[in-house]
């Protein structure tokens, strides 16, 4: 084994065969802004990112705020909900 793919920390590295690569991590030659594959005939494989799904997590007002309330162990930093939702009169 190179000692590149040995001391890649991140495992983004791998030695073989051409064929055995291929085999493993699909036939991508080409990556943005290089010469086409079918120009430089590279002896190499780059494996695709999966697509990322977005991990959206929906934002509840009303628990964030009773969150914020009881925020154990510091002081709550109001003591209803209507303290920062409802504007009184003559304030």
């Amino acid at each position: 084994m190179p000692i590149c793919v040995l001391a890649c920390s991140a495992r983004a590295l791998d030695f073989g065969p051409l064929s055995e690569m291929q085999e493993r991590y699909g036939k991508s030659r080409d990556l943005e802004d290089l010469p086409d594959s079918k120009t430089t005939q590279p002896a190499v494989v780059f494996k695709p990112h999966p697509a990322k799904k977005p991990q959206i997590i929906p934002y509840n007002a009303d628990r964030a705020l009773e969150l914020m309330a009881r925020r154990d162990p510091l002081p709550p930093v109001y003591n209803s909900i209507s303290d920062v939702t409802e504007i009184r009169k003559g304030r």
